[in-house]
């Protein structure tokens, strides 16, 4: 099989895909809870009949879709799918069956949304190009969707703790990885800035007085002072000595001021309005000791504070804004207002 890259583009490609790895290993430990390392990128040319080969087991592919490079794919070995479906729904990630529901394909097509993100802000950032990305679909098995025979690899080691010692693949088309070097080498040149006008020239020097001019103007201004009528004279309070003279005082007269009530004003809303806030409805509250907690299970009954038909509290930003009754709407729990505070102190809570 002919390359169909320059060393040069092929390396341009596995660089950029080890700085992918490395920011999506860190997004990965954190929804995880366990260390995650992704490193190693290998470029290479492979066909699906080789991959067949190569991984025998069952696969879980997983689109990844970039603006102008088409429709590409993220390939796990589908036990490394599992263990990475278990951990982020709060399993330990041992003993995982590879029999994945809807919901499981669900989770892997959100983590390698999340991936896919980190490809679109990393391109973007290198080439100067922002690039879109649209949420890709999941599935088990096979390369339908794949409609080229020959692909480019990129083939990233993959280590999840000690519950995956695996490899990961990113397959592209060879012309979306054509693409991708090139614009990769090639990067958006920012324009220049234009040019500021030149300063305007400083003015030219006053000219220097000659001393014998300079000599007669000192005389006249002089001259013109010495001509100058005084200045008006003020009389001076007459003061006696030893006699000490009282100064009158008075005290100070202001006007009445109207009394006004105080403005209540809530500033300018317009400017968000548009900010999305978290409702809660609180059915009731109650206290519970860590050794109670640990024994709950399925059929335990927790006592709440309220009584059965007392409203319950509507909260944003954990400060209550009203109270309702609960109802059902279409086999769905609602809330029916009954009563509201302020609309000040509502926006007042709104401060947290």
């Amino acid at each position: 099989m002919t390359d169909q890259l320059s060393m040069l583009e092929q390396d341009a490609l596995a660089n950029m895909g080890n700085m992918w790895m490395d920011k999506s290993a860190d997004s990965l430990s954190l929804m995880l809870n366990k260390k995650t390392v992704i490193t190693n990128c290998r470029f290479s040319y492979t066909t699906k009949e080789e991959l067949t080969r190569k991984y025998p087991g069952a696969r879980m592919l997983a689109e990844v879709k970039v603006q102008g490079f088409g429709t590409n794919h993220l390939m796990f070995q589908a036990k490394d799918a599992a263990v990475i479906v278990d951990l982020i729904i709060g399993g330990s990630g041992k003993g995982v069956s590879t029999d994945f529901s809807e919901l499981h394909i669900s989770i892997i097509e959100e983590t390698a949304n999340e991936m896919t993100n980190g490809i679109a802000n990393l391109f973007g950032t290198i080439t100067g190009n922002l690039v879109g990305v649209e949420p890709g679909q999941a599935h088990l098995d096979g390369f339908e969707g794949i409609e080229d025979e020959t692909l480019a690899s990129m083939a990233f080691s993959l280590k999840i703790e000690d519950l995956v010692d695996s490899e990961m693949l990113f397959l592209m088309a060879p012309k979306a990885a054509e693409n991708m070097a090139v614009a990769l080498l090639n990067p958006q040149q920012p324009e220049a800035p234009a040019q500021a006008a030149p300063p305007p020239p400083p003015p030219p020097p006053l000219p220097t007085p000659e001393p014998a001019m300079a000599s007669a103007a000192m005389s006249a201004q002089a001259t013109a002072v010495r001509q100058a009528p005084p200045l008006q004279s003020f009389p001076q309070p007459q003061i006696s000595a030893g006699v000490a003279v009282e100064t009158p005082a008075h005290p100070a007269q202001f006007s009445q001021l109207a009394a006004r009530a105080p403005t209540q004003t809530m500033g300018n809303l317009d400017l968000i309005l548009d900010v999305p806030l978290q409702l809660t409805a609180v059915l009731g509250r109650t206290g519970i000791m860590i050794k109670d907690l640990i024994e709950l299970g399925p059929g335990s009954v927790l006592e709440l504070d309220k009584l059965a038909g007392e409203p319950v509290e509507l909260l944003v930003n954990n400060k209550m804004v009203a109270r309702g009754e609960v109802v059902v709407i279409d086999e769905k729990f609602g809330v029916r207002i009954t009563e509201t505070i302020s609309q000040v102190e509502r926006i007042r809570g709104l401060k947290g």
